[in-house]
């Protein structure tokens, strides 16, 4: 069974993912193609959130300018 990591990754809605550095702030999802109600639902699937000892924090972005190769992952 896949992990909500990789689940994500293959349907195309997280762009990257990874640590951050330093490491003790965590970690990073990039994603597009969801809705802020839907990004706060697929956090509920994360199993250190299930298990009490993670949690997410959303921000969401209104690209600016957007680099070409990226253009068309953003819905550009």
């Amino acid at each position: 069974m896949p992990t909500m990591l990789e689940r994500h990754h293959a349907d195309g809605t997280f762009l990257l993912s990874g640590q951050t550095v330093p490491s003790e702030d965590g970690g990073l999802i990039l994603a597009a193609g969801v809705d802020r109600a839907t990004a706060e639902k697929i956090t509920t699937e994360d199993p250190f959130v299930e298990a009490g000892v993670g949690r997410y924090s959303i921000t969401t972005v209104t690209p600016g300018r957007v680099h070409p190769a990226l253009a068309s992952l953003l819905g550009g």
